[in-house]
């Protein structure tokens, strides 16, 4: 209602104003035409006086229409009097009888009368002569005349128009008068409607403290600041800041200034509560008549540092405090209120409330928060709660976003996995051939039907017709591949070529049986064999080998790992007994294995696998002392132990993993395109290992991308990275010598 009343008189104010200036202005415009009007009714009254000081001479006309006629007169005389010389020059040279007569006459007339006909001819000229000058001079004050007519007639248009305004502006005036008589009249309702709100309020506070002393007050609502130490009483704390923002002398004191009165500090955090001694010290010497020390004069002298001045007013222990809270940096305004013992709203300090919670050693910002949110009003509170909830809209909108952005990249994710799998499911005869044994009953199986002779059915296994199961055991089984194994490894030293082991099977069982119906009589039954003991470790690599589901060079890996595990073990036993002895304390060898696995790091075996290699360990040599060479070794059948068959099946698993996570960062990269190149496979080698070196890096990129190749397929590089670089390079000069080379093949 003010800001309304306010607003009304300056409206009032500036329309008055405005009117105003008009009218002065039309006055102002009205004054300089009446002055014009003046000058001209002198400038012909002038005119008239002049005028009539010409009609006082006795040849002067009386009028305007005398003058004219005075002048037209005057130009008859001036034509007779040319006329009259001319005859008489004519008459010069030939005299009339009558000239002659009046020569006569002439001679004997007075000469008296010739004087008087003279004076009168003089007189007639100076007559004519001054009758021109008046009419010349009559003729510039007409055109003078003239000019000011016309000048008087656009002054008079001037005035209409000016006139026409200043009744305009008159009845603008007289709206305006209605208009002002009108919010007076509004500022009547106004000023009554203020009285009325502000009984209205007075009424509501006396209403609302009847319901506080008649209702209990709602729980404040002081945050979600919560009290870490459990040692203080959150209800006396509760209790402290409701009674403190109740207090009427607080209500209208500073958040920060209130928080630090509880605290018992300064502004920025000083304890005041070892200076106690010195609280309201200086209030008798402010407060007295003398007036030697006023609460500005040591506001100033504390923010200046000069203390001089108040060595002769301030005692020398306050002197010393003063000093100290110069070099402690003080908040110098509330430091100066804790001296002369009052608060921020220049109350005087009440110790029941100064320093209250300076026992609980409650963070200065948690108090400060809570007293915030305690004492913030219902409409405050309310507008929080809408920004709350229009930014939690915002984050929903933008969780909304980032959903349908999650499943368009899932929707292409699972489009190239679907993909994937179909080029995957375009299963070979060798796959058709395990999916067979698996959902049959190999215990009842009699005979097999050959796979037939087409190109994608491996050599070893190319037969038409029916061929009998020849049953053999896991030790034969395992025995197997072993030989094979080995065979192969000692081909390809003794040779230098390089083959895939699904090729090399065939040369092993050609040399060992020649013929091909019974190459693939002992394929067939050496396959179904590795499927029947596909639980051993063994079995189940060299079966995964052959199907493409892993490299071979797991297997070597396998070789180096058991070796690496062997080597550690020697070389603990040497550290601890001195010599070898076979035996390592189990406590020593969790701690080495635990380093050698670096278990819970990143790249690391994961902490729940190494628990599981523990209970094997346990289980398998449950002393305090273990056995390495047992832990070790085969048995007569070919069967490790469970530690080292764990040691390898988790190996196992820990690849497949490794290469399924570097498969789904590189289609993240490509945004699950098929092709990839350089770059977002070198983005997705360093995010699946940060701690690879630069010289591996680019031992693998180069792998993947030789000279001259830009784009590759993501299967084509991952089957390149799980061979390994040592390999393709083994290839590629077999390819450059013409040698035969291994058939690739892609590992989804």
């Amino acid at each position: 209602l003010e800001e309304a009343e306010q607003k009304v008189e300056e409206a009032k104010q500036a329309a008055l104003d405005e009117k105003i200036n008009q009218v002065l202005k039309s006055r102002k415009t009205a004054d300089e035409n009446e002055a014009m009007k003046k000058d001209l009714k002198d400038l012909r009254r002038k005119l008239d006086r002049y005028g009539g000081e010409d009609r006082g001479s006795p040849d002067a006309a009386t009028s305007s229409g005398a003058r004219r006629r005075s002048r037209f007169a005057s130009q008859k005389m001036d034509t007779r009097a040319a006329a009259a010389a001319a005859a008489r020059v004519d008459s010069a040279s030939k005299p009339s009888s009558s000239d002659r007569r009046a020569s006569k006459d002439s001679d004997g007339e007075d000469p008296r009368a010739k004087a008087t006909a003279a004076a009168a001819m003089r007189k007639g000229r100076r007559a004519s002569t001054r009758t021109s000058v008046v009419l010349s001079n009559l003729d510039e004050k007409q055109s003078i005349i003239a000019n000011f007519q016309k000048k008087e007639d656009s002054l008079a248009e001037e005035n209409t128009m000016l006139r026409e305004m200043l009744a305009s502006v008159k009845a603008e005036f007289v709206d305006l008068q209605r208009e002002l008589i009108r919010l007076e009249q509004v500022e009547t309702e106004v000023l009554e409607l203020t009285g009325r709100a502000e009984y209205a309020e007075s009424r509501f506070e006396d209403i609302s403290d009847q319901m506080r002393s008649m209702t209990p007050r709602p729980e404040r609502n002081f945050g979600a600041v919560g009290v870490d130490n459990d040692e203080i009483d959150t209800q006396d704390l509760m209790d402290i800041l409701n009674d403190a923002l109740d207090e009427p002398k607080y209500r209208d004191m500073p958040p920060e200034s209130l928080t630090s009165m509880l605290l018992g500090q300064t502004d920025n955090g000083v304890p005041l509560q070892p200076y106690m001694s010195f609280r309201g010290c200086l209030e008798p010497i402010v407060l007295s008549s003398s007036a030697k020390l006023s609460r500005k004069k040591l506001e100033d002298s504390l923010k200046s540092g000069d203390l001089e001045n108040l060595e002769e007013v301030c005692p020398h222990e306050v002197i010393l405090l003063m000093q100290r809270a110069l070099r402690d940096k003080f908040e110098v305004i509330s430091f100066c209120n804790f001296l002369c013992g009052i608060d921020a709203c220049s109350n005087p300090i009440d110790p029941e409330y100064f320093g209250s919670l300076a026992h609980m050693e409650i963070p200065r910002h948690e108090v400060l928060s809570m007293i915030k949110n305690g004492s913030l009003p219902t409409a405050e509170r309310v507008t929080m709660l809408g920004e709350d909830q229009r930014r939690m809209r915002r984050e929903i909108q933008d969780s909304r976003d980032t959903l349908k952005r999650f499943m368009q990249t899932e929707q292409r994710k699972e489009i190239a996995r679907k993909k994937r799998e179909q080029q995957q499911r375009k299963m070979k005869p060798l796959d058709n051939f395990l999916a067979d044994l698996e959902n049959g009953d190999l215990s009842k199986c009699k005979s097999f039907i050959g796979l037939g002779n087409g190109s994608d059915v491996p050599s070893f296994l190319r037969f038409h017709g029916k061929i009998p199961v020849k049953k053999m055991s896991k030790r034969e089984t395992e025995k197997m591949t072993k030989e094979i194994w080995k065979a192969k490894l000692d081909w390809e030293q003794k040779t230098g070529d390089q083959f895939y082991l699904i090729d090399f099977v065939y040369i092993y069982l050609k040399d060992m049986v020649g013929i091909q119906s019974s190459i693939a009589m002992e394929g067939y039954n050496f396959v179904f064999s590795l499927k029947k003991y596909s639980y051993d470790v063994d079995c189940e690599l060299f079966l995964k080998i052959l199907t493409g589901e892993v490299m071979e060079e797991v297997y070597l890996e396998q070789l180096d790992l058991q070796k690496s595990i062997e080597k550690l073990m020697v070389t603990l036993d040497r550290v601890s007994n001195k010599k070898e002895t076979g035996f390592i304390d189990k406590s020593e060898l969790k701690q080495a294995m635990q380093s050698f696995f670096s278990v819970g790091q990143p790249n690391g075996k994961q902490t729940t696998r190494f628990d599981e290699l523990l209970e094997k360990l346990n289980k398998e040599q449950p002393l305090a002392k273990v056995d390495y060479r047992r832990l070790l070794s085969e048995d007569e059948d070919f069967n490790q132990g469970p530690f080292m068959e764990c040691v390898r099946e988790q190996m196992l698993i820990e690849r497949i993993e490794y290469f399924k996570e570097l498969e789904n960062l590189i289609y993240e990269e490509t945004n699950y395109d098929e092709k990839c190149d350089e770059e977002q496979v070198r983005v997705a080698l360093l995010q699946i290992n940060p701690d690879l070196s630069k010289v591996e890096l680019r031992k693998k990129l180069q792998s993947c991308f030789p000279k001259g190749v830009e784009m590759t397929t993501v299967a084509l590089a991952l089957s390149t990275l799980k061979r390994g670089a040592t390999k393709l390079s083994n290839v590629l000069a077999q390819k450059k010598r013409g040698k035969r080379g291994a058939r690739g093949s892609v590992i989804g």
